[in-house]
């Protein structure tokens, strides 16, 4: 019976690892991508797991779903060049992914309280 339930801990104890490696490659390839048009199916497919999978892994280990993880890192991506240059607000909306300015700046204002603007002159 002991001997049962230490091979059951160390598949469970596999699986954990295996899920996380997965998330992990689905984060990297977000990292390295994160400037480009990339879709859920892109992020699942690098990290060689379905869409499905790939929504609850992220839900289940970060409380966030994919799209809004690209979109919180793209987000913090120009906090640092709204920090470190001056850029105007459509090269940083366009230097991190974001293809429509006003969706940008929208979402911006959502996470932040204030729009792009208001945070550069803040600086």
């Amino acid at each position: 019976f002991m001997y049962l339930l230490l091979i059951q801990s160390d598949h469970e104890i596999v699986e954990r690892i295996d899920y996380h490696q997965q998330l992990q490659e689905c984060i990297v390839y977000i990292h390295q991508h994160y400037k480009e048009n990339i879709s859920l199916e892109d992020i699942a497919h690098y990290g060689n797991i379905s869409i499905g999978h790939c929504g609850r892994l992220f839900t289940q280990t970060l409380d966030t779903t994919p799209y809004e993880y690209l979109i919180n890192y793209r987000i913090n991506k120009s906090i640092e060049l709204l920090s470190r240059t001056n850029y105007t607000i459509t090269h940083i909306a366009l230097e991190v992914g974001f293809n429509d300015v006003s969706h940008f700046i929208q979402v911006f204002k959502k996470k932040m309280g204030i729009t792009p603007k208001q945070y550069q002159k803040k600086l």
